[in-house]
């Protein structure tokens, strides 16, 4: 009896050793500046969204014996449509001078054993204004990210047909 009371007790501290409030990282801080790529000039009112569809490897990118990614093999962007469905609700537009700064996204949560994040935060930013075509960027990082400078490319404008 003394034998599977303690039994029981060393399960029960070997299952709840450990076990604590955890604040997760699910999104670095990312800051950058954006700027249009023709003329160098800060692009202001671009908006920056932050979205859970992050890049991901094709099926075949990988041996299908040993598992190892084959050669060459890049994560490719998502649809641009799902990253925009997937964005959190927090939107940060740039300043007059296109820079932008985006603070750690966390959440709570319950970890047993070693507080470490196993998958890797992050996800997609997306950066769009009226005018320039849209931008993805992979973002993953325990870390702060500096995106440094951004290039936006402008859609050019239809020309009137000449007579």
């Amino acid at each position: 009896m003394k034998c599977a009371f303690f039994m029981a007790l060393l399960s029960l501290q070997f299952c709840c050793c450990g076990c604590w409030p955890y604040r997760f990282t699910t999104f670095p801080a990312v800051a950058g500046r954006v700027i249009d790529d023709n003329t160098g000039a800060p692009v202001d009112g671009v908006e920056v969204l932050v979205s859970r569809e992050g890049y991901r490897f094709a099926k075949d990118a990988s041996d299908p014996v040993t598992h190892e990614l084959k050669p060459g093999a890049t994560p490719q962007p998502p649809p641009m449509n799902e990253a925009i469905k997937r964005a959190l609700p927090l939107i940060v537009s740039t300043t007059a001078d296109g820079a932008f700064a985006i603070p750690r996204q966390t959440r709570w949560g319950l970890f047993v054993f070693l507080p470490v994040d196993y998958l890797s935060p992050g996800g997609s930013l997306v950066i769009r204004r009226e005018g320039y075509h849209d931008l993805m960027v992979d973002v993953r990082s325990y870390e702060p990210v500096d995106l440094g400078t951004i290039r936006l490319k402008p859609v050019p404008r239809a020309t009137a047909p000449s007579q």
